[in-house]
């Protein structure tokens, strides 16, 4: 009877010491296709809409050693990334941003263009910058009046634009051409190579 209970026991055990070995490899597999799977990384860059509509950008993005021309998707093994954006003229760089990719999963890492802005500063000596290069439709021109007293200056095709002392002016020229600027009723006189 001892017997017939010790070879029943041991029967069981011999039962399940198989379906164990299944379920650790079941758990094993599962595991290792988890930590091996790979996700998804979409890159887009923008202009940024502050002084102009925000659109689209193609610009070169890096990342790891891989470079592409934005926007993309990338299939990656689930990790740690640095997208690294690419100079583009008339715009300041955004900085590299850390990805931590999961997987199965997507992130998405945006890049903002901000134009470059370009500055006139008014003063009682004139302009510091009499001659300006812009791009039409995104750089801003501003003109500051860092004097003690208020002045009139004229844009092309603009009406007079009185600022006071720590006023300023900014204009994104719509279209390519070359404007004239000047303080009125003074020899001061400046140019704006919109491109």
């Amino acid at each position: 009877m001892r017997r017939a209970k010790s070879s029943r026991k041991l029967g069981k055990l011999l039962f399940f010491i198989p379906v164990l070995a299944l379920l650790v490899l079941v758990v094993f597999a599962l595991v290792t296709y988890v930590a091996f799977e790979s996700g998804t990384l979409t890159v887009v860059t923008y202009s940024s809409g502050r002084y102009s509509p925000s659109f689209q950008l193609h610009a070169t993005v890096t990342v790891g050693a891989t470079t592409e021309t934005s926007p993309f998707n990338f299939s990656l093994s689930q990790g740690h990334y640095t997208v690294v954006f690419g100079q583009l003229t008339w715009y300041v760089t955004p900085p590299p941003r850390a990805i931590t990719l999961t997987g199965g999963g997507t992130e998405y890492a945006v890049g903002t263009y901000n134009p470059i802005v370009r500055v006139v500063a008014i003063t009682q000596d004139g302009f510091n910058s009499s001659s300006v290069s812009a791009l039409h439709g995104v750089t801003p021109v501003v003109w500051k009046n860092e004097g003690s007293s208020s002045v009139t200056f004229e844009i092309s095709g603009v009406t007079r634009i009185p600022l006071a002392p720590g006023q300023n002016y900014t204009k994104v020229f719509a279209a390519a051409g070359t404007f004239n600027f000047d303080i009125v009723n003074t020899s001061f006189k400046g140019t704006v190579s919109s491109v």
